[in-house]
Parts: structure tokens; C-alpha cells; sequence
């Protein structure tokens, strides 16, 4: 069953603050959590998207290019073969991309989250699968302040992962971790079996 950006806030305990559009700059200095949405709508539950992920070749292309160290399976792939990949990661009735946590500043850790290209460590290298889709600009971030932001993202995507369908479980890769598309790992240690190594630059 699909989760709604408001579900989460509500389970966790958290306020939800705010939404801006991806790029935009969110004034809260504060401690907290943020989660990326294919709807502006924190009630919302449709993948827009459905089945078709808007994952572009020439990013993804541009993203082997840049990172000689990449591997699927080991083997250097193409763009398309990695494209095939990560659409089995893509949850089609799933509005939620990615939940984040910031220790210090929401501010700060979104705008380090938009400002890290594809294929970099840092300043902020997580969840950077949501870097491959061509409509980036279309999506929302909205966020809440928290003391306990590690706890709270924990309390989401446990939310999130007991509320994904069978049926979507039939279609992703790694059914076991029904995680949202771009976070990779839940809990600490437990990461996707995608297959993808070397994927970032160490510089």
C-alpha cells in the first residue's frame, strides 16, 4: 500500500515544516528530517511516474564517464544496461524517492544534497540515484526540525518498508529491502543487493 509523505511525519511524531521544490533553498537551520517526492501533495499516494522511471541515458552516461571506477556485477557496464538496473529499484506505486536526516541544519544538508554531482563523495554523496532522473526539477522536498533525526529516519523507513505492497515486491530487484528508490541502506549495514560498485570518485 502506498505511503504518503504526511504517513510518515505522522508516525514519526514530527511536524512537517515545509515543501519547496527541488533547488530550492529551505530556511531551517534546525536539526531534522526531509524526504523527496515524486507529489507536492504530503497526503498524495500516486508514483506519477508509474512504471516508467524517468531515468536519462545521458546521465547516466556522463555518470560512467566520469567515474572510471564503476562496475555492475563487476563489469563495466553500458548506459543502458545500468539504466536497466536501477529502473528495478524504481517502486511504481510509491510517491516517497528518499527519506534524509540532517544532524545540524535541514538548511545546510539539502543544499549540500542538491549541490553534489552525480558521481561525487561529497559534500553530500547519499541517495545520489535520485541525480539519474530527467525530471529532477519536478520534484518536492519537504521537511520537519527533530532532536533525534537518525531515530526519526529510522522510524520512516521502517514505516515505509512494512507498507510496500507484494505486488511491488514482485517487480523490484532486491525484494527483501523494499527501501525508497535513492536510500540504499536500512538499517545501518543492511544495503540493496543492486550490484552497483565503485560509483562515486574518492577525490
Amino acid at each position: 500500500m502506498p505511503t504518503s509523505v504526511k504517513e510518515l511525519f505522522d508516525t514519526s511524531g514530527v511536524q512537517l515544516v515545509g515543501r519547496v521544490n527541488w533547488g530550492q533553498q529551505i530556511k531551517d537551520d534546525r536539526p531534522g528530517i526531509y524526504i523527496v517526492a515524486v507529489t507536492s501533495q504530503p497526503d498524495g499516494k500516486k508514483n506519477l511516474y508509474g512504471k516508467v522511471p524517468p531515468i536519462d541515458i545521458p546521465i547516466i552516461q556522463k555518470w560512467i564517464n566520469d567515474v572510471q571506477t564503476l562496475r555492475l556485477d563487476r563489469v563495466r557496464p553500458n548506459s543502458k544496461e545500468l539504466q536497466q538496473r536501477l529502473c528495478r529499484f524504481w517502486l511504481p506505486d510509491e510517491p516517497i524517492l528518499y527519506v534524509g536526516k540532517a544532524g545540524k541544519s535541514v538548511k545546510e544538508r539539502v543544499s549540500a544534497y542538491y549541490n553534489t554531482p552525480l558521481g561525487k563523495r561529497k559534500p553530500h554523496g547519499g541517495g545520489h540515484w535520485i541525480k539519474t532522473l530527467s525530471e529532477i526539477n519536478k520534484l518536492s522536498v519537504f521537511w520537519g526540525a527533530c532532536n533525534d533525526p537518525e531515530n526519526t529516519e529510522n522510524i520512516m523507513l521502517k514505516r515505509f518498508v512494512d507498507n510496500v505492497s507484494s505486488m511491488t515486491k514482485k517487480v523490484i530487484h532486491d525484494p527483501d529491502r523494499p527501501f525508497p528508490f535513492a536510500n540504499r541502506e536500512f538499517p545501518h549495514g543492511n544495503k540493496k543487493r543492486h550490484g552497483i560498485s565503485g560509483a562515486v570518485n574518492r577525490d
